[in-house]
């Protein structure tokens, strides 16, 4: 095994045509030592990001010539994604009947595949096709051909909800893209409920923490009372005396976590028309920066820079221009500029995580210098913060 560096690696969800997450895929990062980044991350890594579900983790060429570059990899979840496949000379169809006498399945693009069809036909599993690349007529196209074939179709980065229910009316079996970001009409809170959640987040953030406020918000929402007596009760050592009192779990629970918990149930409530990704991805913003934070110079960012994670779509989700969000939201003043696109410290940290998490790795490498974030430590801090992220959204719905 060569060791060149630390890996990096993040996840972005693979939907199929109901929208459940069916398959994930893992994005290494780019850099002249890539082609290593995936034989360096542990299997046990790639079970906590894979969990259950299948995983599309795409090799160099190159690396998979060489002799059991990939053989300890699980075989029953990973999905081999072949770059540089339409190479001349590639030796493409060779890789395939060798992975395919090591039990992988493999993914190729469309124009691989069909550059040569006579040959892999019966080796590929999965075809990719980009949607960003290949027009309505084209997918119909590809989708039509491989309608009687036990290839299994892909659509990749579809970005809207027209080219999701394209692919799913097609019959792509895996669709992944940033499409789930843009609401359905039916997801969206009517304005009465908008306005209702904005006034509880005033009366958390507003300054001059009250547990008394606290009380009367939370006792007048029994969702928030009994999840927050179940958080309480999970979060203290001593399991034989019981909290039944909403002053008991405010008081031993504490403002900071207070605070958290109860944004994180206020997100859920307006969002409980949405995907559970979108939660889970604003979960994991919130704690990944808030535990990068923590490891700088500036921990008393920490506080905001979960804030700014958790509510950074809450425009989408509310479907309110941010202007009118903050005037009844009242965030502290970073936190505010930061949301409207204005740069100071903790927007760092914020482009930080969505770099890192959308796998754009020049970006993410000049905010970690820029933040003074010891980017060698930031892998084991994105895997902490998506376990606490699962580990909080399976506790909300149980």
């Amino acid at each position: 095994m060569v060791y060149l560096m630390k890996v990096f690696v993040v996840r972005r969800p693979v939907f199929n045509r109901n929208e459940k997450v069916v398959a994930y895929k893992l994005l290494f990062r780019a850099g002249p030592a890539s082609a290593y980044d995936a034989a360096e991350a542990e299997e046990d890594v790639i079970r906590i990001l894979a969990k259950t579900k299948q995983v599309f983790i795409q090799f160099p060429l190159a690396m998979l010539k060489m002799e059991d570059f990939i053989t300890y990899l699980p075989r029953q979840t990973v999905i081999v994604e072949i770059a540089d496949a339409a190479e001349k000379d590639s030796g493409i169809v060779e890789i395939c009947q060798k992975l395919k006498r090591q039990g992988y399945a493999i993914a190729l693009t469309a124009g691989e595949f069909f550059n040569n069809l006579s040959e892999l036909n019966n080796l590929v599993d999965v075809v990719k096709v980009n949607f960003l690349e290949n027009d309505c007529d084209e997918r119909q196209w590809i989708a039509r051909h491989m309608k009687n074939t036990q290839i299994r179709l892909m659509a990749e980065k579809v970005e809207t909800r027209q080219d999701f229910a394209q692919a799913a009316a097609l019959g792509y079996i895996y669709i992944q893209g940033g499409f789930f970001c843009e609401l359905k009409e039916s997801s969206i809170l009517d304005l009465t409920e908008r306005r209702q959640y904005l006034r509880i987040l005033q009366d958390i953030y507003q300054p001059g923490f009250s547990y008394k406020r606290m009380e009367e918000t939370v006792t007048g929402n029994d969702t928030f009372s009994s999840q927050l007596l179940k958080y309480a009760n999970r979060a203290r050592l001593d399991v034989h005396a019981r909290i039944h009192s909403i002053k008991h779990a405010l008081i031993i629970l504490g403002k900071k976590e207070v605070e958290k918990w109860l944004s994180i149930l206020i997100l859920q409530e307006m969002s409980r028309n949405i995907t559970d990704e979108i939660l889970l991805i604003l979960l994991t913003r919130a704690r990944f920066g808030e535990l990068l934070v923590e490891q700088t110079n500036f921990p008393h960012y920490a506080r905001d820079a979960f804030v700014l994670g958790l509510f950074s779509l809450l425009d989408c989700i509310l479907q309110l221009s941010w202007d009118e969000i903050l005037i009844e939201f009242p965030l502290p003043l970073d936190v505010k500029n930061a949301l409207l696109g204005r740069d100071n410290q903790i927007s760092v940290f914020y482009y930080l995580v969505v770099s890192y998490e959308n796998g754009r790795w020049n970006q993410f490498s000049y905010y970690t210098e820029k933040g003074q974030v010891n980017e060698a430590a930031v892998h084991d801090v994105y895997l902490q913060a998506l376990q606490w992220a699962e580990e909080s959204l399976t506790m909300l719905h149980s």
